[in-house]
């Protein structure tokens, strides 16, 4: 899923390494995923993966 990948690799991307903490990404990850559901994303929950399971693509 692209969500909520993209936003860590935006984060990682454009912040400076000096202030780079997983702790504050992730208060601020808890306002995307309540604005993913809002919007209707299917997104990956990574604190709580039964509520919203990897969607997983054609068997082959």
């Amino acid at each position: 899923m692209v969500f909520p990948r993209i936003a860590a690799l935006a984060e990682a991307a454009w912040s400076n390494d000096a202030v780079k903490d997983f702790r504050h990404f992730d208060r601020r990850m808890e306002k995307m995923t309540d604005l993913y559901r809002k919007s209707g994303i299917a997104f990956f929950d990574y604190r709580n993966p039964g509520v919203s399971p990897e969607i997983m693509g054609p068997e082959k």
